[in-house]
């Protein structure tokens, strides 16, 4: 296979990179079936973190050039911010939804600088995502509870 081929079959470079975003992250909103937002956001983020740390290259490439968002990258935003707005008050100027975005890159980032033996797990990720998102619940019933008495 010549690379006059591949461009022949795929297009530009861009537009490749563009394909593989978008196989890598088909199917991420699948994962959960829940009404709750808790759940919903853990199941999303879990899924997202998964398909970021098997493609950390291209998650990189979107950071360098947003244009390569896909479809589900901005569908999966979407989702994140519906339930960051039932969880957190409205999350108005999507505190919440930046804090989680940011916490999974972060991660991912962080888990691809290590070597093999000291990676972070999932379970190292799901840890400080629950913290996260129960004090986010519990911080925002203790305000409800405030306004209504």
């Amino acid at each position: 296979m010549t690379p006059m081929a591949i461009k022949y079959h795929v297009g530009s470079q861009r537009e490749m990179l563009a394909s593989l975003v978008s196989l890598a992250f088909a199917a991420t909103l699948e994962t959960s079936y829940s009404d709750d937002p808790v759940i919903r956001l853990r199941d999303i983020l879990r899924s997202y973190c998964t398909r970021a740390l098997q493609n950390t290259r291209l998650v990189q490439c979107v950071h360098q050039d947003p244009s390569l968002m896909s479809d589900e990258l901005v569908s999966i935003t979407t989702e994140i911010r519906k339930n960051t707005q039932l969880l957190n008050d409205g999350d108005h100027k999507d505190e919440l939804l930046n804090l989680l975005v940011d916490y999974t890159h972060g991660f991912v980032f962080a888990a691809a600088a290590c070597r093999q033996e000291n990676q972070p797990t999932e379970t190292d990720f799901l840890r400080s995502l629950d913290w996260i998102l129960i004090r986010t619940a519990i911080d925002n019933n203790k305000q409800r509870l405030r306004s209504v008495s």
